[in-house]
């Protein structure tokens, strides 16, 4: 339904455009600084990459192998030292995948950036912000559920909705993942919208995007999923990143961490691609555009 879609970023332009023009109004010296001596190479990297993947530095101990059999929530664990040490990404058990393609253990590719930004922003401690943002996560997730009814599979917007949205089953599985950085993820009423956006609840917790070439094998998937992301049953080396980004006031400590882990991967500021993303287009970050535009 491209006219459709077309309506759909017309209407979200000019909010986009408010969003943008407030976070520029109140720009931060230091991260103006630091992004201006590092623009070329922001770009530069992002012109090298494919897909992103969305994630965070800690989160709660799984029970088993995977947080679908639950969690310790008396236990952090730090994720991003594991990837470290085990040299890259590697799927993970995913109940949706299994019963929708029959493939356990996939590893998932956002296709565009402000949806990698999503997963980034879930494990974001509650209690610090990023220096400079576009936009909400809120405007992101609802140009994401306005977009799937453009998608030629969504019959009706009701359809939609009744599948995808109220889904009792779909919503347990959200819940039982944000279980893994949030420790009242049952023990409280979520409103859908309040749900999706959550942010991690364990302290000094940060988000992460990776960026990832197209040097890697992707899957064929169902239609309700295609159009957010890609999936990979391979380990995603870091030979195969492109980057990786985190807050501002944590890229220091995760270089070191890295050269203590003797991983060799540009470690750049989440606010690096959110000033990037302010000077593309609404049209152009929607459709993917914006790294062949600097």
């Amino acid at each position: 339904m491209p006219v459709l879609r077309d309506l759909i970023i017309r209407r979200n332009k000019k909010l986009f455009q408010e969003y943008c023009a407030a976070a520029l109004a109140q720009k931060n010296i230091e991260i103006e600084k630091s992004y201006a001596e590092h623009q070329v190479l922001v770009g530069q990297l992002l012109k090298k990459t494919k897909y992103w993947h969305g994630t965070g530095r800690y989160r709660y101990e799984y029970i088993g192998d995977s947080k679908y059999n639950g969690v310790h929530h008396s236990t952090v664990v730090d994720g991003l030292n594991k990837i470290f040490k085990q040299r890259g990404l590697l799927p993970n058990y995913d109940p949706w995948m299994q019963k929708s393609i029959g493939v356990s253990h996939t590893l998932s590719l956002a296709n565009q950036w402000f949806y990698a930004k999503l997963y980034a922003n879930n494990y974001q401690s509650e209690q610090q912000s990023l220096q400079f943002e576009i936009a909400p996560a809120e405007f992101w997730y609802r140009i994401v559920m306005w977009l799937h009814t453009t998608e030629h599979y969504c019959v009706s917007v009701i359809k939609f909705m009744r599948e995808f949205v109220l889904s009792a089953g779909l919503r347990h599985q959200a819940l039982v993942w944000l279980s893994s950085f949030r420790a009242d993820a049952f023990s409280r009423k979520w409103p859908i919208l309040k749900l999706l956006t959550a942010r991690s609840d364990i302290k000094n917790n940060y988000g992460i995007i990776f960026g990832i070439s197209k040097n890697i094998q992707t899957m064929d998937l169902m239609k309700e999923a295609k159009f957010l992301e890609a999936r990979t049953q391979e380990e995603v080396s870091f030979e195969s990143s492109t980057f990786m980004a985190v807050p501002y006031i944590n890229v220091n400590e995760t270089k070191e961490l890295a050269k203590q882990c003797s991983i060799d991967v540009p470690i750049i500021a989440l606010e690096w691609i959110e000033r990037h993303m302010s000077q593309r287009s609404f049209r152009e970050i929607i459709d993917g555009n914006h790294f062949h535009k600097l």
